[in-house]
């Protein structure tokens, strides 16, 4: 409240009171650097952490890059972690978020791929046809993942519009080489607010492929 004082000490007004709270909705720094290195028994990553006074633990996604599944997801509060789950016959993709103690995930680091037995080759991992999967999960909170394949070197703009249109989010764009790839959403503009609950949609456009999906954000 506001108080008004006059030359008196002993008449003074009072406004009405009014009270409110603060939210945090602010993701942290994405972790940056990350690397992936064979190591007995599985794969040893590392990558730099965000400095955030909030930050409370990393999510690590793993997917195969050859499946349509979606990714896996383990935890650490560490800036390493040890894959022993791994199959020495399957090519696998990384990629690391950081998370706030209030639950805001922070875009996702580089991704990296690798095989158990050694670096991935280009032809192992190249998809015969464009392709733009249903987001996972969906509908989501706070993030998202969105899969696509290359079968060749591509000039790829991936998007988010909301539903009137208006474009919120622009997720990819850039050249890309073949291959299949991943990118989240942490329900963010491209201001870095967050956005309001709702549907979504979002495009591809990689040389002349051209697709468009629908997804729900959830609060």
């Amino acid at each position: 409240m506001v108080t008004a004082h006059t030359e008196d000490l002993y008449v003074f007004f009072d406004s009405e009171t009014s009270s409110g709270y603060s939210i945090d909705n602010l993701p942290p720094d994405t972790p940056v650097g990350l690397n992936a290195e064979i190591v007995e028994g599985g794969v040893m990553l590392n990558w730099s952490a965000p400095l955030d006074d909030d930050f409370s633990y990393h999510n690590v996604y793993r997917t195969d890059v050859m499946s349509y599944e979606p990714a896996l997801i383990f935890t650490t509060i560490d800036s390493f972690y040890i894959d022993f789950e791994i199959d020495q016959s399957t090519n696998y993709e990384y990629w690391v978020t950081a998370v706030d103690h209030n639950g805001n995930e922070s875009e996702a680091s580089n991704s990296v791929q690798i095989s158990p037995t050694g670096l991935s080759t280009a032809s192992d991992l190249l998809p015969d046809a464009f392709a733009l999967n249903q987001n996972y999960p969906n509908p989501f909170n706070p993030s998202t993942q969105i899969r696509y394949a290359l079968p060749e070197q591509s000039q790829v703009v991936l998007t988010v519009y909301d539903m009137l249109g208006r474009k919120v989010r622009t997720l990819v764009n850039g050249a890309q080489d073949a291959g299949y790839r991943t990118v989240m959403w942490n329900a963010t503009s491209d201001l870095g607010t967050p956005v309001s609950a709702g549907m979504y949609i979002y495009t591809i456009r990689a040389n002349e492929f051209y697709e468009v999906k629908k997804m729900i954000l959830l609060k």
